[in-house]
């Protein structure tokens, strides 16, 4: 009976994983350090000494309970072989963590080799249970892949020298929210697709490229980049963003189909220059409700680019304007007022208004275009057009500048001003529901102002005003 209790008390000792093992190793040299039954119960393993691809491809294999992982003190070093380890890559440089070499294991806690300087394609892609990386900085490029499906992940520490983010290298880390990344210069395409807890990303002065849908998903609140290298932004690239409030962009030649589709809290958007064209799909369900969003030099309006804005009840389109594009402004639903300043009414796509009542909206065009507007498919649906004061005579309304600020002084009460500097710039905007608006411009650069302003009659009205006139 006593061997009976020894022999069930010792099979049992011997099925219970070991907590921590810390091995030294040569090249190559791993599975005979970790030889025999001890490989498969190892939970927390630490390694000195050199590694290869080979050490990886052992680790991965055969250490199927390990799920903390510390290689900070070991030393990756080059292999070659005819026959594949991972993929078909048969050589493996120094310094890396080889391609796919963790996919789909069961670890929880890695930390890498202090040498480390680029983490493969796919080398920790779907290791669902991976809570926290950290790595050195000196890591400068994480491959395609290399962490997508870790869902689990909320933690990587350190990489501060990362300058190359592949395709897809944290799609679907959900619960990452961070990390310091201040030089880096390229994110592949959908390299945080629907990293949904990610509020926070430093965009580098270096940064010259971000791919299709990068941050598509994300949970960003503001993207500011005004001061990097980048001259266009790629389709869908900060689209579905539940998030994102504003977006402060360089001078763009292009914006990308769908590149703010979706982002249903974006309230303000603004870029230096001109653009041609607000793409298809650009910023369709946004929350802008900003009248002046679109700035002189536009020539295309593109299919959905508008689409599903709740909140403008007036919008003005610049002069440049030459074509909109299928639904480019459905469901407009606040709209009171569009004016138009192209003196040729825009071709339109198909049911560029749908779902707007156009015969409550005040249509508002140059007086030498009031025909052409009247007698065009889709134009002509607004029923209620006017010309387009140029001065507040004729609703009697004066403007003064006093002390650093700029005072309107309507006859009846004033539903919406908003004060553009020059450039077109909007300054300021107010909805007093009073006789009188005043804006305060000390601190503004600007020198000449154009104040806007539609009284609750529906009567509006244009100033011209310069800070010592």
């Amino acid at each position: 009976m006593k061997y009976l209790i020894m022999f069930i008390a010792m099979a049992a000792f011997s099925m219970q994983p070991l907590r921590a093992l810390t091995v030294q190793s040569s090249a190559g040299g791993l599975p005979t350090a970790l030889k025999g039954p001890t490989a498969a119960k190892v939970t927390d393993l630490t390694v000195t000494g050199e590694i290869d691809a080979s050490d990886f491809k052992y680790i991965a294999d055969s250490l199927k309970a390990l799920s903390k992982l510390d290689l900070s003190t070991a030393k990756v070093v080059a292999y070659s072989n005819r026959y594949a380890l991972f993929g078909n890559r048969i050589n493996y440089p120094a310094n890396e963590i080889p391609d796919l070499c963790f996919l789909g294991t069961q670890l929880k806690e890695v930390t890498l080799p202090a040498g480390t300087q680029a983490v493969g394609e796919g080398a920790f892609a779907g290791c669902s249970k991976l809570t926290t990386v950290s790595m050195p900085d000196g890591v400068t490029t994480i491959g395609d892949c290399a962490f997508s499906g870790a869902s689990e992940l909320t933690t990587i520490t350190g990489g501060k020298a990362i300058s190359t983010i592949g395709n897809y290298a944290f799609k679907g880390c959900a619960k990452l929210r961070a990390m310091q990344m201040d030089n880096v210069q390229t994110v592949g395409d959908y390299a945080f697709l629907d990293c949904t807890a990610f509020n926070r990303f430093t965009f580098s002065k270096n940064i010259s490229h971000i791919g299709e849908g990068a941050f598509q998903g994300s949970g960003i609140r503001d993207i500011d980049l005004m001061n990097t290298h980048i001259d266009s932004i790629a389709p869908w690239t900060f689209a579905e963003m539940p998030d994102l409030e504003a977006a402060v962009l360089p001078a763009m030649e292009s914006i990308g189909n769908g590149a703010f589709y979706g982002s249903s809290k974006l309230q303000r958007a603004s870029w230096s220059g001109a653009l041609s064209e607000i793409t298809d799909f650009a910023f369709m369900n946004t929350n802008i409700g900003c009248e002046n969003f679109l700035n002189e030099g536009i020539r295309e309006i593109g299919n959905y680019a508008l689409a599903d804005w709740s909140q403008p009840s007036s919008f003005i389109i610049p002069s440049s304007v030459e074509r909109i594009g299928n639904h480019a402004f459905q469901n407009w639903t606040n709209l009171k007022e569009l004016i138009a300043y192209p003196v040729v009414p825009p071709t339109l796509g198909t049911d560029v208004w749908a779902g707007v009542d156009r015969g409550k909206v005040w249509l508002r065009v140059p007086q030498q275009a009031a025909s052409a507007y009247e007698e065009a498919e889709q134009w002509r649906d607004f029923s209620r057009q006017s010309g387009i004061e140029e001065t507040g005579d004729n609703s009697q309304a004066t403007v003064a500048f006093d002390a650093g600020s700029i005072r309107l002084t309507a006859p009846s009460d004033i539903a919406t001003a908003t004060l553009y500097a020059l450039n077109g710039t909007m300054v300021a905007t107010q909805n007093p529901s009073l006789p009188e608006a005043v804006f305060n411009v000390s601190d503004t650069q600007a020198q000449v102002f154009i104040l806007r302003y539609v009284l609750a009659n529906g009567r509006s009205g244009l100033f011209k005003i310069g800070k010592n006139k």
